[in-house]
């Protein structure tokens, strides 16, 4: 019987050794990259809006049926929201109910609507006097078809500490259903452009009951306010309408800048009021209709009509 060869199995005396598999070698950070990583991510972050702007503009572009929606569009409030929350220009009131309307500076309140005359009061809340002129402040009206019926400016001139004024406006809307109030600065209003005549001039001719006034503007430039007052003879507030300008056309005929005229026929009487805007001194003269020669002709159609006059 054959004997198998055994291996011999030797055993090492030598120490365990640990096997190295992979060396792992530590990475210097780089600084001037990490600079940089910050920095690109601080400019995402910084021109993501225009760059989500340009990307809807592009859109709106190769897609004209498609709308932009603006970044921040005004919004009615919504039923059961804290009206005091949104902002009283955001606030559509309910004429009905003869709301108060409040802002910062005045309350409007006491709404009327009769005979195709409305009236309210325009109140100043705080207990120092203010100046309202610059702030304009419009009432905007609507019927129950949700049209803009008109839009009046109200607040305008000083008022007094607690000082309450009566406004009254004729309007032939059938009904009034809703209302704002909402302060719209010139920048602004809507573009109005004037048509030049033969002349090269531009007229913007404004009138409300007896008085009328023509702006003429050249080259863009307002260089003449006529004022015409016309007084019919048989108006039953003839004798108090014609002794208000007998003294307003005494009060002018000494002012810079300002002619004065009447003349007189068999049924009416005529006051004509000629101002230079660049040589007269506008705020002195006390009226609204009255313009300095920077106004624009936007400004002007803007603003007159919103006082209750028609202007063409």
């Amino acid at each position: 019987m054959s004997k198998k060869n055994k291996e011999k199995i030797v055993i090492s005396n030598e120490e365990l050794k640990p096997t190295v598999l992979y060396t792992i070698k530590e990475r210097k950070t780089n600084f001037i990259g990490l600079i940089l990583l910050f920095a690109i991510f601080i400019g995402v972050v910084y021109f993501l809006p225009t760059l989500s702007e340009k990307y809807e503009e592009y859109k709106k572009k190769n897609n004209p049926d498609m709308t932009i929606s603006p970044s921040n569009p005004t919004q009615k409030p919504n039923e059961g929201e804290d009206e005091d929350d949104v902002g009283v220009e955001d606030t559509r009131f309910d004429f009905a109910s003869n709301p108060n309307i409040q802002n910062d500076d005045i309350l409007v309140n006491n709404f009327s609507y009769t005979n195709n005359v409305l009236t309210f009061d325009v109140s100043n809340i705080k207990d120092t006097p203010v100046s309202l002129q610059s702030k304009k402040y419009y009432l905007e009206l609507f019927d129950s078809t949700d049209t803009l019926i008109k839009r009046i400016l109200v607040g305008e001139g000083t008022y007094k500490a607690s000082e309450k004024k009566n406004m009254t406006f004729a309007l032939t809307a059938q009904n009034i259903s809703s209302l704002y109030l909402k302060q719209i600065m010139p920048d602004d209003y809507p573009e109005f452009i004037l048509p030049p005549n033969e002349n090269g001039s531009s007229i913007l001719s404004c009138r409300l009951n007896e008085t009328n006034y023509i702006y003429t503007f050249t080259n863009n430039v307002l260089t003449q306010i006529n004022e015409v007052v016309t007084l019919d003879q048989n108006n039953a507030n003839y004798s108090t309408l014609l002794s208000a300008n007998q003294s307003k056309m005494q009060s002018l005929n000494s002012a810079n800048g300002v002619t004065v005229a009447t003349s007189t026929n068999e049924a009416s009487t005529i006051f004509n009021y000629v101002i230079d805007p660049a040589l007269a001194a506008i705020d002195s003269l006390e009226n609204n209709n009255y313009y300095a020669k920077t106004a624009t002709a936007k400004t002007i159609n803007f603003e007159v009509e919103a006082r209750g006059y028609n202007c063409n």
